[in-house]
């Protein structure tokens, strides 16, 4: 299982906006619930999360340039 989310428009300004979580899914994303077909993660809310905080510090690094 793996999510992954892509943030719109920053493709022009040639920021990398895409980011792939292994082992993720659509519910860990935020506190949804279970999503259909969603299926089951291989890693924490915990994991999937910290690696979405680090995504996006590193996109906003990205904008402060």
């Amino acid at each position: 299982v793996k999510t992954s989310f892509t943030l719109a428009g920053f493709e022009d300004a040639g920021i990398d906006a895409w980011v792939e979580i292994q082992g993720g899914n659509h519910a860990q994303f935020g506190y949804y619930g279970i999503q259909s077909g969603d299926g089951t993660a291989s890693i924490s809310r915990e994991e999937q999360q910290k690696q979405i905080v680090g995504a996006t510090i590193e996109l906003l690094k990205q904008l402060g340039n």
